[in-house]
C-alpha cells in the first residue's frame, strides 16, 4: 500500500512510518517504494549500550525493464544513445527496496536481508542499491544490509546511484554482490560496477560516516566489456558526469526528469576504517576537477 501510494504521488513529508520486527516482502508482489520523502523507521535493541537495528525486511526485488508490465524502478533521466550506440532512448532507472529517496526522506534502524536474482534488463543504464536505488538528498542511517545481490549494471551495497544525501552507520560487511554484463546489449558496452556503499556517485554532495565495510572479495564483476569494472570498497564509480551543462544543442542528451545540474561531485568519507591510501576504495574515478573525494578519520 505504501509503495502504491508513493508511486501515485502521495507525499509522506513530515510523517513517520514505524515498521514491526519483521517484514517479509518475498511472498508478495512487492514494488519498490518510489519518491519517498517521509521517515521509515524500524525497531532497535541494545547491544553494548548501542542501539542496533531490530527490524528485518526481506527483499527479493526483480528489476523490470521495458515490458508489457512497465517498470518497477525510478526513472531518473532520459538518455539518447551516442558514440556509435543505437539511436534509441535508454532511460536510466534505479532499483532497490526504496527505488528513490528524496530530500527529507529517512530510512533508519532496518536490516535489509536481500535474496536478489535479477533478470537481464537488456540495458546498461541500470542502478541497483541494497536499500535505495537512487539517493536524491535523503538520509540512510543505522542500517545493515546482508544477503546476496546477483544482478546487472551498477550495484551498490547501500545505494545504486548516489546523487546527494547522507549514509551513516550502515553495515555492509556481510553482503555479497555479483554484477553481470547485459547479454543482449549488442555492441553497446555495459556498465557493470560494484561499490560497497554506492555503485555510482555523481553531481551532488554525499556524506558517508561510520559505515562498516566488507572486502572486495565479497564483490564479483563478471563478463564486463568495460575497463572500469574493478569493484570498490566504497564506490564502483566516482564521476563528474552531468556536472557541466551540455547545452540545448548537444545531441548527446535528451531532457528528462533529471536534467543537467551544473553541480560538482563532492564526497566526504569519515570514520569508516579507511584512509586515502587504502587500495580499492573506488573502482574507477573520473570527472577531473569536478570531482572531490575527502577521506577523514
Amino acid at each position: 500500500a505504501l509503495s502504491t501510494m508513493a508511486k501515485g504521488g502521495t507525499s509522506f513529508a513530515g510523517k513517520t512510518i514505524e515498521l514491526p520486527a519483521e517484514v517479509d516482502l518475498t511472498k508478495t508482489d512487492f514494488q519498490p517504494i518510489m519518491d519517498f520523502d517521509g521517515k521509515l523507521v524500524g525497531k532497535t535493541t541494545k547491544e553494548g549500550g548501542k542501539d542496533v537495528p531490530a527490524t528485518t525486511v526481506k527483499v527479493n526485488v526483480t528489476p523490470v525493464w521495458n515490458t508489457l508490465d512497465g517498470r518497477n524502478g525510478k526513472t531518473m533521466m532520459n538518455y539518447l544513445g551516442v558514440n556509435g550506440e543505437p539511436d534509441v532512448r535508454k532511460d536510466a532507472v534505479g532499483y532497490g527496496f526504496v527505488a528513490s529517496l528524496l530530500d527529507g526522506g529517512v530510512i533508519e534502524n532496518i536490516v535489509v536481508d536481500l535474496k536478489v536474482k535479477a533478470k537481464d534488463p537488456g540495458n546498461k543504464y541500470t542502478y541497483f542499491g541494497g536499500i535505495v536505488g537512487f539517493l536524491d538528498g535523503g538520509i540512510i542511517k543505522n542500517c545493515t544490509v546482508t544477503g546476496t545481490i546477483d544482478a546487472y549494471g551498477r550495484i551498490g551495497g547501500v545505494v545504486g546511484y548516489a546523487k546527494s544525501g547522507t549514509i551513516s552507520g550502515v553495515d555492509v560487511s556481510g553482503l555479497k554482490i555479483i554484477s553481470h554484463m547485459a547479454a543482449n546489449s549488442g555492441n553497446v558496452l555495459t556498465y557493470s560496477n560494484i561499490g560497497g556503499i554506492a555503485g555510482y556517485v555523481s553531481a551532488g554532495k554525499l556524506e558517508v560516516t561510520g559505515c562498516k565495510l566488507g572486502t572486495v572479495d565479497n564483490y564479483t564483476v563478471t563478463d564486463s566489456d568495460t575497463s572500469d569494472a574493478a569493484p570498490g570498497l566504497l564506490f564502483g564509480v566516482l564521476d563528474g558526469w552531468k556536472n557541466v551543462k551540455s547545452g540545448t544543442t548537444d545531441p548527446k542528451y535528451k531532457k528528462g526528469e533529471w536534467n543537467d545540474t551544473g553541480v560538482n561531485t563532492v564526497v566526504t568519507v569519515t570514520s569508516c576504517g579507511v584512509q586515502s591510501s587504502t587500495p580499492n576504495l573506488v573502482g574507477w574515478k573520473g570527472g577531473g576537477d569536478f570531482v572531490t573525494l575527502k577521506i577523514e578519520k
